[in-house]
């Protein structure tokens, strides 16, 4: 109700073509998924499903999807969401990804990535459970934060060995999943990967057999 009062008041911009009326106007998302990153999550290789054969004995997940580097309007996009309070850009983040991923099984389960409990409370919200909650009403998937956060860390600045340390202490899985089931874990910035390996591992210990990952952009 909030958001639309603000709308009517102040109307979004597009942030890639200025385009007045939604924070990115369709022309705009399809642009920047048509410029999707294929390519394996480990080593780069091109490959459609984000893992490619050489890499997927070592991979925890099954397949990585990717919107794109966190550059111009997705740089942008990510950080007034994120630090500036821009609660409603949760729905162009989560359109960008449902454009870039393919058509899933009907019975996946959309996992969030849990967030630090200080960044919610700072925020006034869960950003990557705010993604992962409408990308699912769009798919009409379940949504369950199947995963919770055994320490709250905080990864800015960490550099590569510190993060990959941080996540293998940080994640938790509330009970055990099914193996027949897939779960897409979502999460909006990728940086070294630590943590979605870590995540992963997560669930696969808790019974997951089939993991997808879902992410907005990479910090190059």
């Amino acid at each position: 109700m909030l958001d639309s009062l603000i709308s009517l008041i102040a109307p979004h911009r597009c942030y890639a073509c200025l385009k007045v009326g939604t924070a990115l106007c369709e022309s705009c998302i399809y642009n920047i998924v048509n410029d999707s990153i294929s390519c394996c999550f480990f080593c780069s290789v091109p490959t459609l499903n984000g893992v490619c054969p050489g890499c997927a004995p070592r991979s925890p997940f099954s397949h990585f999807y990717l919107v794109g580097e966190r550059h111009h309007e997705l740089k942008t996009l990510l950080d007034d969401y994120k630090f500036n309070r821009a609660y409603a850009l949760h729905r162009a983040l989560a359109e960008l990804l449902h454009t870039r991923l393919p058509r899933l099984p009907e019975d996946t389960v959309v996992v969030p990535l849990p967030t630090v409990a200080r960044h919610k409370r700072i925020r006034g919200y869960d950003h990557i459970g705010l993604i992962a909650k409408t990308l699912a009403s769009k798919r009409g998937l379940a949504n369950q934060a199947v995963l919770g956060r055994r320490t709250n860390s905080v990864q800015l600045g960490a550099n590569s060995q510190q993060r990959r340390r941080q996540a293998d202490q940080a994640y938790c899985c509330n009970g055990k999943l099914d193996p027949a089931v897939p779960y897409l874990l979502v999460d909006d910035i990728v940086t070294t990967g630590a943590t979605m390996r870590a995540a992963a591992r997560c669930l696969k210990a808790a019974g997951a057999k089939i993991i997808l990952i879902g992410a907005i952009a990479r910090q190059a």
